[in-house]
């Protein structure tokens, strides 16, 4: 965790894939798998690995060295990432720019995400923005090169939905602008909360862009279709108590209690709640929308018999009855594969 205070197929899954998923009893690779087909269908795209190359995320091992050097002080300041009992808190740091998107800004951010999802004494994420906004789209520069044909894609081979397979939960503290791109990543939050400042907007379609990076598979499943249409069509603004009422977000709150509920709500999850039962909740809420009734309780049953999980459960009932925190398992260590961006 050194690193992290020093840095701060097809549109739906296939009949197979499901049916893999049921029968098998997974361990923490196989969810870390299965959230990234989750991730990959919401991008569009197979989610299988272009290389088959793993990238070892361990806390002492290379890739995580070799993150630390690369890095310039400048990139570092992009994200700026402290930890505080067991919670991650990340703010996306261009304020000037209203925290606009940026491929090195990306970069930064998903390695943080990666090392997080790796590291046994983060137990939870906040992420935030810096200033006034949250994070107001794609940087205008980077726009100008993309419609100019200009592309440059993400290091290390990752999706723009990458924030999808991380098995933490991601709190989202939305302070100002949230915009585009930063739309996008609000959606790949497991809980928004918002300051009355904050507006939404999808915009694509006001830039001649369709709607990009899976959000028309995330946003109806948020709010529902017919809204869904309304924001991505007319590309329309709304304010944080719209979003609320909509669904987008959970709850509204002041601008200086914004952060610190947040962090509180994300710290009582590191508390108080299992790692493996949280990463297997994330897991099914998002891929049971493919499954029937029945499919959604099989594959329950199957996830309550993975490793950790009869450990956790005996600990959960214990803790109760003597009234004391958990001891819960932290997750694995998993390779992570190169995606297909």
């Amino acid at each position: 965790m050194q690193a992290l205070q020093n840095c701060s197929s097809s549109s739906r899954l296939q009949e197979a894939d499901l049916l893999a998923w049921s029968n098998a009893q997974l361990g923490a690779a196989q969810r870390l798998s299965a959230l990234r087909i989750v991730a990959a269908q919401c991008h569009g795209q197979s989610g299988q690995s272009r290389t088959g190359r793993p990238v070892s995320l361990t806390r002492n091992g290379r890739h995580n060295r070799n993150i630390k050097r690369c890095r310039s002080r400048m990139q570092n300041e992009l994200v700026i990432s402290r930890i505080e009992e067991g919670v991650l808190i990340l703010t996306l740091n261009r304020p000037d720019r209203l925290n606009a998107w940026t491929y090195d800004l990306g970069d930064i951010y998903f390695d943080l995400l990666d090392q997080a999802d790796a590291a046994a004494d983060v137990r939870a994420i906040v992420v935030t923005g810096a200033g006034r906004g949250f994070c107001s789209g794609m940087d205008a520069e980077v726009l100008g090169r993309s419609s100019q044909g200009i592309r440059r894609m993400p290091t290390k081979g990752r999706r723009m939905t990458h924030a999808m397979s991380i098995r933490k939960p991601i709190i989202g503290a939305i302070n100002g602008a949230c915009a585009g791109f930063g739309l996008v990543q609000a959606l790949h939050f497991d809980v928004r909360f918002a300051a009355p400042e904050a507006v939404f907007t999808c915009a694509f379609t006001r830039r001649g862009l369709n709607a990009e990076y899976g959000v028309s598979w995330l946003l109806p499943r948020l709010i529902g279709h017919g809204r869904a249409m309304d924001l991505i069509l007319s590309g329309r603004k709304i304010d944080a108590h719209e979003a609320e009422r909509m669904g987008l977000v959970n709850r509204v709150l002041p601008r200086e209690a914004l952060l610190e509920h947040a962090i509180g709500y994300a710290r009582e999850l590191a508390l108080w709640c299992s790692p493996i039962a949280m990463a297997d909740a994330k897991l099914q809420v998002n891929s049971d929308w493919n499954r029937d009734l029945i499919g959604a309780e099989n594959y329950a049953k199957e996830l309550t018999h993975s490793p950790g999980h009869r450990q956790d459960f005996a600990e959960g009932v214990n803790s109760f009855v003597e009234k004391r925190p958990p001891r819960f398992i932290p997750l694995e260590v998993v390779e992570r594969s190169q995606e297909t961006p």
